[in-house]
């Protein structure tokens, strides 16, 4: 929900002397409001700007409107990096290293492979200087599409230019962290490898919390763990922070057949111990380990760190740390909601609804605006139409999270299909995945529609086949 801009403009300077720059706190305004997405604000901000005769749009305004811009094209709008580029030379803005960075980012992002020499010749011609952060972009582009001969050409260029030197841990930790975003672990623990063997200086925490997170998503959990204890007892590599508990307790999490919860208050021990504090990432960390484990049947527990989490979203932390950032409300909503579905249905409170999680889904989708997202929907439609066998309540929130832009996927209509089926509804079953325009790719929507073809092939029969 957005805030009111009229703080925000009553806040901004709007006379200043002689030697006084105001631009930079129209700028700070207009970034406040772009990385909120609050860009109705930033447009209003702009056009003060633009009607106040003191005030003269930087190129530090321009890269703000920029990068807000280009986060709103479409992914096949091939050129409209280069439009926009020259619109903003048209309206008088002096590009600059971030400009061509900038835009140099959105190309790769949506494949422009054809255009990034087109940008290198740009920058060259306004005699601009490829840096190490131009480098350090298309080295992660290259890392993880080693096939393409434009990338390939645009980084050689590059590199030819700009000189490693101070900069080689950054250089290699940015090819690491594009690597384990794709989850090519192998490739990342050699580069890794390299990285730790460097000679020149000390290793940061950042390049070993890559180590804990590649150790992590190869499974290697008591690994991680050793690293971890390293961090804190071991003078020659960096101090743990924040960032490198929460990886290791998130590996904990997503690898363990049963999730240990001794082990979890262990680390987070030893966090407190580091003069670390939690924050809204460990702490929604730790709510999905709740949500996941098998063990834990106390509800109160659960909704307590919850209640927690929400309330204290926007408390200022002093000192600031590295690793803080703004919690992804919906996200917690929808682990708490499936906690409350997933509870009662363990506690054999069989067809009990639990009232929660419509007071929970009100909540955030009406009184907050919180946006949903396909998860809320899937969770929301398990446990009705799955777990409580209430088609009709499943189709009615269906409705209501179609109303706030959300499209089902073919895991929400196996699970709707898959609830018709076991209550005899075959037609109904049959109509769902009918009316799913999408290719068919998951297994357990292939096989109930091929049972339904069977019924097709024998309309005499009466015994319904559950497809579990």
């Amino acid at each position: 929900m957005n805030r009111d801009i009229v703080p925000i403009v009553n806040a901004l300077p709007k006379k200043g002397g002689a030697s006084t720059n105001m631009m930079p706190f129209y700028n700070a305004a207009l970034s406040t409001c772009r990385d909120v997405k609050e860009y109705q604000h930033v447009r209003l901000i702009f056009d003060l700007i633009k009607e106040c005769p003191q005030l003269t749009p930087d190129t530090a305004t321009y890269n703000i409107l920029l990068k807000m811009r280009l986060s709103s094209t479409e992914k096949g709008d091939h050129v409209s990096g280069l439009r926009m580029y020259q619109d903003m030379v048209d309206e008088g803005a002096q590009p600059n290293h971030a400009t061509f960075n900038t835009f140099i980012k959105h190309a790769i992002q949506h494949k422009q492979w054809s255009t990034l020499e087109q940008w290198l010749d740009m920058m060259q011609q306004r005699e601009i200087s490829p840096t190490p952060v131009t480098l350090r972009i298309l080295f992660r582009a290259l890392c993880v599409n080693p096939n393409q001969p434009d990338l390939t050409r645009a980084f050689d260029r590059v590199s030819a230019v700009v000189p490693l030197s101070s900069k080689q841990e950054e250089f290699l930790n940015a090819g690491t962290s594009a690597l384990l975003g794709q989850h090519k672990t192998s490739a990342a623990a050699d580069l890794l490898q390299t990285t730790l063997g460097l000679s020149n200086a000390k290793v940061s925490t950042y390049a070993y919390n890559l180590l804990l997170r590649c150790l992590c998503q190869q499974g290697r959990i008591e690994s991680a763990q050793h690293v971890l204890t390293s961090m804190i007892t071991t003078d020659s590599i960096p101090e743990p922070d924040i960032v490198s508990f929460t990886t290791v307790i998130h590996g904990l999490i997503r690898h363990a057949d049963r999730i240990d919860l001794n082990q979890i208050n262990a680390l987070y021990d030893k966090l407190e111990q580091q003069d670390l504090r939690s924050n809204n990432v460990l702490q929604s960390v730790i709510l999905y380990g709740l949500v996941r484990s098998k063990d834990n049947n106390n509800l109160q527990k659960t909704r307590a760190l919850f209640d927690s989490i929400i309330s204290n979203k926007n408390r200022a932390q002093i000192p600031v740390q590295h690793g803080d950032c703004p919690l992804a409300e919906i996200n917690t909503y929808n682990m708490m909601i499936d906690f409350y579905f997933l509870h009662y249905h363990k506690s054999q409170k069989t067809h009990q609804i639990p009232k929660q999680v419509f007071q929970l889904l009100n909540e955030a989708v009406e009184v907050k605006k919180l946006t949903p997202t396909l998860v809320t929907m899937n969770i929301m439609v398990r446990g009705l139409a799955v777990l409580n066998k209430d088609l009709v309540a499943a189709e009615k929130v269906v409705a209501l999270l179609k109303s706030k832009g959300v499209a089902m996927d073919e895991r929400t209509v196996w699970y709707l299909a898959k609830s018709a089926y076991r209550q005899g509804q075959i037609s109904k079953a049959r109509q769902l995945i009918d009316d799913f325009k999408l290719p068919i790719t998951q297994s357990g929507l292939k096989e109930l529609k091929s049972t339904l073809n069977k019924w097709d092939q024998k309309p005499s029969t009466t015994t319904t086949e559950v497809v579990s």
